[in-house]
């Protein structure tokens, strides 16, 4: 009747011969008795591995050197500024990164081809600001990159990016 609510569940299950991963963001429009609804139902997902069959002890360890970056005062439009992190790995077995994204138009991200990193070992991603793709220069720049790989304690890791343009 009026005014009764429900529950819509949405899954998102991703392919074992081509698997997403990283942010999936989907627009729903509903249909009730034939009719489009006004309003959209707007998703954000993070994509990860399904560690239901995981054996915790033997996991790969996800360690980030830093978790905010700070490119500083950029001065010129043109100016390219670069700045790494090292993505170490602490468990037992190799940490695959799956993904690396960022936010913001401007950073560009470099993970190199090697996307598997052997217990005890690391890994230099750099993160690149180009200055001509920083869109508003009133402000200061901030935004995040996602790390997401196979460590089943945090599939996914927050890096902070910032600048001040000037």
């Amino acid at each position: 009747g009026p005014h009764a609510t429900g529950n819509i569940l949405l899954r998102y299950t991703n392919s074992a011969e081509c698997p997403l991963y990283g942010i999936a963001e989907d627009r729903l429009q509903l249909v009730v008795d034939g009719t489009t609804c006004n309003y959209e139902v707007a998703t954000h997902a993070i994509m990860v591995d399904n560690f239901d069959m995981v054996d915790d002890i033997s996991a790969p360890r996800l360690a980030i050197s830093k978790n905010i970056i700070k490119f500083g005062e950029v001065n010129d439009h043109n100016e390219v500024i670069e700045r790494s992190v090292e993505l170490r790995n602490e468990g037992a077995t190799p940490l695959v990164i799956r993904a690396v994204e960022v936010e913001s138009a401007a950073v560009e991200v470099r993970v190199g081809d090697i996307m598997s990193i052997a217990p005890g070992q690391m890994r230099v991603v750099t993160f690149v600001l180009r200055g001509a793709l920083i869109e508003d220069w009133d402000n200061p720049l901030t935004s995040r990159a996602l790390v997401i790989t196979n460590d089943p304690l945090r599939p996914m890791q927050t890096i902070r990016l910032t600048a001040l343009p000037l």
